[in-house]
């Protein structure tokens, strides 16, 4: 999308203060694990910043990703003071990183499917190597099905392409979903959705 778009769509989601669905069963599964504790995660691509302020809440020190300043702005401008020393901000293309951090849980809602498909697949493994062992990734990626497809610029999964994009981690919870419905800048179109949560060994 264009910078006006993603300024729009920063606009219109900001007021969402709810957590995506497959963060909070993350969340789940580490808490079911004896001896857990909140450690390191990354939230890729953190909009406006609901996702992280979950994280920052639940204990968790937050790496915020984003290339839009208009979100950065939006999280800064709802972080409570007690929780700023647990949050790092990093504004930035994801395409623009050698690396990532070595972390126990990293995010990403929605955000990895606006990277072109030859982006997808560089930035990938430096996902899987960010995630330390018994870390999981919790995230949302558009299906072949989805309205948008014929869009160069982003990219769309089969169900193959996320098994074999899995294929190093174990998966956890996995929803695929495709509802007609607007989305928050958009005439009502037909989606195409995954949405998992997935384990490193």
């Amino acid at each position: 999308m264009s910078d006006s778009r993603w300024s729009n769509y920063y606009q219109m989601t900001r007021q969402r203060t709810r957590p995506r669905k497959a963060l909070l069963i993350a969340l789940d599964q580490f808490k079911n694990e004896s001896g857990f504790l909140p450690s390191q995660a990354i939230d890729l691509g953190c909009g406006s910043g609901s996702d992280s302020l979950y994280l920052l809440r639940s204990g968790w020190r937050v790496t915020a990703m984003d290339s839009s300043t208009d979100s950065m702005l939006a999280l800064i401008s709802s972080l409570p003071l007690s929780l700023s020393e647990k949050l790092l901000i990093k504004l930035c293309k994801f395409e623009g990183l050698s690396f990532l951090p070595q972390v126990h849980f990293v995010n990403a809602s929605f955000s990895l499917p606006f990277l072109d498909k030859s982006e997808f697949y560089l930035f990938w493994p430096k996902i899987i190597n960010s995630i330390s062992s018994g870390g999981r990734f919790a995230g949302s990626f558009f299906g072949s099905r989805d309205d948008w497809h014929k869009r160069d610029n982003m990219t769309f999964l089969s169900y193959a392409d996320i098994l074999n994009l899995f294929s190093k981690l174990e998966i956890e919870y996995f929803e695929e979903e495709e509802p007609n419905e607007a989305g928050a800048l958009d005439k009502p179109k037909h989606w195409h959705k995954y949405h998992i949560v997935a384990k490193k060994a």
